[in-house]
C-alpha cells in the first residue's frame, strides 16, 4: 500500500503542476476559445479526487504522510472559499460579466499564491511517501522526525 500511495503522491504532485499549466492555457488564450475551462475541469474534478484517493491510500501506509494529504484537501477547499470571500465582500465575481474592484482583485489573487502553497506541500507529500515506500524503516522513521541540530558547546 506503500508504493500505491506513492504512486498516486506523484499523481497529485502532477496534477498540481498540469493545474499551473491549464492556467497559462486560459490566460494567454483567446477568451472565445474557452480555454479556461480546462483549468477549472482539472482543479475541480481530477485533483479532488485523486486527493481523496490519497488520503485513502496514506491511511492504509499507516505513515505519518496522512497529515499533509489532508493538508492537501483544506488547501484545495481555501481556493474555493477564496473566490466565496471576494464575491461576497467586493461583489467580484469572475465567473460572471461583472466588474473586478481591486478589492476583489487583491483577494482573488490569493489563489494563485495558494496554488504555490498547495504545490509545495505536494512537494513534501511525494517525498515523506517516497522515504515511506522505498527506503528502509530506519531511514524512512528518520525522514519523518524533525532534524535536530545539536546544541553548541562553549
Amino acid at each position: 500500500m506503500r508504493k500505491v500511495h506513492f504512486v498516486l503522491s506523484a499523481l497529485v504532485l502532477a496534477a498540481v503542476v498540469l493545474q499551473f499549466y491549464l492556467a497559462g492555457v486560459g490566460v494567454f488564450s483567446m477568451p472565445e476559445d474557452e480555454l479556461f475551462g480546462l483549468h477549472t475541469t482539472n482543479g475541480r474534478i481530477v485533483v479532488p479526487i485523486l486527493l481523496l484517493l490519497n488520503i485513502v491510500a496514506a491511511a492504509l501506509a499507516r505513515g505519518r504522510t496522512l497529515r499533509y494529504a489532508l493538508g492537501l484537501v483544506g488547501l484545495l477547499a481555501l481556493q474555493t472559499v477564496i473566490f466565496v470571500i471576494a464575491i461576497v465582500t467586493t461583489g467580484s465575481n469572475p465567473f460572471e460579466d461583472t466588474v473586478i474592484t481591486t478589492a476583489g482583485t487583491i483577494i482573488l489573487s490569493l489563489h494563485a499564491l495558494n496554488g504555490l502553497v498547495i504545490l509545495g506541500v505536494a512537494v513534501l507529500l511525494v517525498r515523506k511517501a517516497y522515504a515511506l515506500a522505498f527506503r528502509a524503516p530506519a531511514a524512512a522513521a528518520a525522514a519523518d522526525e524533525p532534524e535536530r541540530v545539536p546544541a553548541a558547546t562553549p
